[in-house]
């Protein structure tokens, strides 16, 4: 309790015209618990009565000295007024002091004498965000006698970063019933409680030092939030709820996702980043990941033009100032698809670990990775198409993943030979080995392949004599050619056998495609015992449609020969010769040379397309 006493203007032995104050409950000024008294000038009255009135929980009796006393009401002199009405009859109010109205009376305050009086003596900042400012006004009275000389004014603070400023009255000088009017500032910069005072030292006799309790406080939460950049609205739009969402890498490559995060709280309070870092599901899976901090600058300041900026934990996240968050952390997030075999990230997860001044417990917010990883490492393949199971076949690539018979998995689709392939072993030409590039009647055939070892080729045609069906039956690209054994050309003319000089016959058959012709080579002999060539040549057709006819030669290369009375043998029917140069039918000729033989080139062909293909003829050769 405060017990105040006021002693009379004159003759008061106790106080000597001075206002005692007595501290009973250890509220007043900076005192504990007990008594405490002194003695003010009068006119200090009004400074101790506020600091009273702001730390005591009720007003304390005046007692004594003439003061107001029990029922009585009437303000004393002396006392600190506002108005005339604040004092007793017959005193005035002057100088916020009640003065006597007599001349002869003084008043009771020593003459000349300053008396501090600050308002308000205790500041509340409230809770100021940090990188925000708040200002309160400080009054400084003089309702002394004497000019008041502020002598010095500075700020104590609770801990070592300056956070609180002044900014001092227009004059260090105070008159009589004058006031100067300073300010304090508060812009927190951690989340630290600030706690200070301002202390104003003064030439007061009374109170040389007045001190102003600077007091703030927290409010709010801290509000950690985070945004993961949509893939095709960076820095626009934000996934939610916030997932690291790959979607499918290709195995080997890699691909990046970037987020921020920032204070949302409504209040003062810091947030701490302390850590920042991929939790993954196995240890396999760490070098996958990496993770890239910075923040964005702006450079210059009001250009627009963000840089980023490196950063190293811990970082302060103040929270937001207006709407808009003072500081962002940016992580960068790169999975490299190096996969050990495992194609879907699942259980993978961003940890962003958290602290805050008046929690400083760890709180750990976790953001979820997912993906799909296409394609599988060197030697495994993702036989079954599921990536539950990942890349679960064990195969190696080989022959350029072309299968062959060699008891291995070629091309890694889960079968080690087992296959079937076209062939062609007979050799013959009709087709290429492989069972490729078939001519005529000839086709591939195939063959298994089982562990290694192949089977017989089966179903494969080889190449056939000719036959006249129309068919290319030799499979040498010409259809119906070679019929009869001739030959295509007088140089390639099939050899027939000599024919002596008897009654023998040889007959030659064949056929005569539309465009095609055969040849043949006949030697004629006669008897060694004659001095002049004697031959009795004869070549004919027998039977046939009468669609063939032959030229006859005694060369490759010369002229058909000629024949007696101007024939020639050219497209003939029967040819004949004898030794006495008789023509029998259609051509005779003598042999210029006596050898004893006689040498015919005979070129078979058809005169008429429209008769059957395959319309045979039978050319008889004789010598007799």
């Amino acid at each position: 309790m405060v017990q105040v006493t006021a002693c009379p203007l004159r003759g008061a032995s106790a106080c000597n015209g001075r206002i005692m104050v007595l501290n009973t409950s250890g509220v007043f000024g900076r005192h504990g618990p007990g008594l405490a008294s002194g003695c003010a000038p009068g006119a200090a009255l009004a400074a101790l009565v506020l600091a009273w009135v702001v730390t005591s929980a009720a007003w304390a009796p005046l007692v004594g000295c003439g003061g107001k006393t029990g029922s009585n009401d009437t303000p004393d002199a002396a006392a600190y007024c506002e108005n005339e009405d604040d004092c007793l009859a017959g005193f005035t109010c002057e100088q916020n002091v009640c003065v006597s109205k007599d001349a002869g009376v003084e008043p009771d305050v020593a003459a000349g004498d300053p008396a501090i009086v600050v308002d308000p003596v205790q500041a509340d900042f409230g809770s100021p965000v940090v990188g925000g400012e708040v200002i309160i006004p400080v009054t400084i009275h003089n309702t002394g006698t004497g000019d008041l000389e502020i002598i010095d004014i500075n700020v104590a603070e609770n801990d070592a970063v300056p956070e609180y400023s002044f900014d001092p009255p227009a004059s260090m000088t105070i008159p009589p019933a004058g006031s100067e009017e300073m300010s304090v500032a508060l812009r927190p910069t951690d989340d630290e409680i600030d706690v200070g005072q301002l202390l104003i030292t003064s030439n007061d006799p009374a109170t040389p030092t007045v001190t102003v309790d600077l007091l703030s406080s927290w409010k709010g939460i801290v509000d950690l939030s985070v945004c993961v950049e949509t893939e095709d609205a960076s820095g626009a739009e934000c996934e939610n709820p916030p997932e690291i969402a790959y979607g499918t890498v290709t195995y080997g490559t890699a691909s990046a996702r970037t987020l921020y995060a920032w204070n949302a709280g409504d209040g003062n309070k810091l947030i701490t980043v302390e850590d920042v870092q991929v939790s993954t599901t196995a240890a396999s899976h760490d070098p996958l990941y990496q993770v890239t901090l910075f923040e964005l600058l702006e450079d210059p300041p009001g250009s627009g033009n963000f840089e980023e900026s490196p950063v190293t934990l811990p970082f302060l996240l103040t929270p937001l100032a207006g709407g808009i968050a003072p500081s962002r952390l940016y992580a960068r997030v790169t999975f490299t698809a190096n996969t050990d075999g495992f194609k879907i990230l699942d259980g993978d997860s961003l940890i962003i670990t958290t602290t805050n001044t008046d929690d400083p417990i760890d709180q750990d917010t976790s953001i979820p990775i997912t993906g799909l990883v296409e394609g599988c490492p060197p030697g495994l393949v993702d036989l079954n198409g599921d990536p539950v199971d990942g890349c679960e076949y064990t195969c190696q690539i080989t022959n350029g993943g072309v299968e062959t018979c060699d008891n291995l998995d070629n091309d890694c689709d889960g079968f080690v030979d087992g296959f079937s392939e076209s062939c062609y072993t007979v050799g013959d030409g009709g087709c290429d080995p492989d069972g490729s590039n078939c001519q005529g009647i000839c086709q591939g055939g195939t063959r298994d392949c089982n562990l290694g070892v192949y089977s017989t080729c089966v179903g494969q045609v080889g190449a056939q004599t000719e036959a006249c069906d129309d068919l290319d039956n030799d499979c040498d690209g010409v259809i119906n050619n070679g019929l009869g054994g001739g030959k295509d050309t007088c140089s390639t003319a099939e050899p027939r056998p000599n024919r002596p000089e008897d009654t023998s016959t040889d007959s030659i058959s064949g056929f005569i495609p539309t465009g095609d012709e055969d040849w043949y080579v006949i030697t004629f002999t006669d008897l060694p015992d004659s001095n002049e060539d004697d031959f009795n040549a004869h070549l004919w057709f027998d039977g046939g449609a009468g669609d063939f006819r032959m030229d006859i030669y005694s060369a490759c290369g010369g002229s058909v020969l000629t024949c007696g009375a101007g024939g020639n043998s050219q497209g003939i029917t029967e040819f004949s010769f004898n030794a006495f140069g008789e023509i029998s039918t259609d051509c005779a000729q003598d042999n210029s040379c006596i050898d004893h033989s006689l040498t015919l080139y005979i070129r078979v062909y058809r005169v008429a397309s429209a008769v059957p293909l395959c319309e045979a003829y039978t050319l008889m050769a004789q010598n007799g």
